[in-house]
């Protein structure tokens, strides 16, 4: 049963993983200028998000774009990689409902991102995001559905 339970999990991050890998065009610095007084700051905070993506460590970023997104709440490709940040991490954590709620906040994340606007490159790829987030996690953000009969559903969880 537990194979059951991460396949479904995996899967989503291999993809997300390589569809962030071969989408063209995402890269932070071209998210705008910073938005806060405090630029020096900002643009060292932007930096290392840039060189923690280069490396593929996209969890360690969670905290880094939480401040970009607080400074520019209205940048739609921040909050594209703040959900692609939180989507790995949640994957990365011990705790299930923590890594549910993580992924929960994601697919919130790229919804913000889709309303606000995105490069185009990135659309096609958020949309799938979306796509798959929103059928793994229930309406009510309470974790992932694994069949339609919620009887099955109270049995996978």
């Amino acid at each position: 049963m537990l194979k059951l339970r991460l396949f479904p999990a995996a899967l989503l991050v291999a993809f997300a993983f390589a569809v962030l890998i071969t989408t063209p065009g995402v890269n932070l610095a071209q998210s705008g200028e910073p938005k806060t007084t405090d630029t020096p700051s900002i643009a060292a905070t932007r930096r290392k998000v840039d060189a923690l993506f280069a490396a593929k460590s996209y969890g360690e970023a969670v905290p880094l774009l939480a401040i970009l997104v607080k400074d520019a709440p209205n940048d739609g490709e921040l909050r594209y990689l703040y959900g692609i940040s939180l989507l790995a991490k949640s994957k990365q954590v011990d705790e299930p409902e923590v890594g549910m709620l993580m992924s929960s906040q994601s697919l919130q994340e790229f919804k913000k991102a889709k309303e606000l606007g995105v490069p185009d490159d990135i659309k096609g790829t958020l949309d799938q995001l979306i796509a798959m987030l929103s059928t793994d996690v229930s309406s009510d953000g309470a974790g992932a559905n694994y069949s339609k009969v919620p009887e099955a559903n109270k049995f996978m969880k």
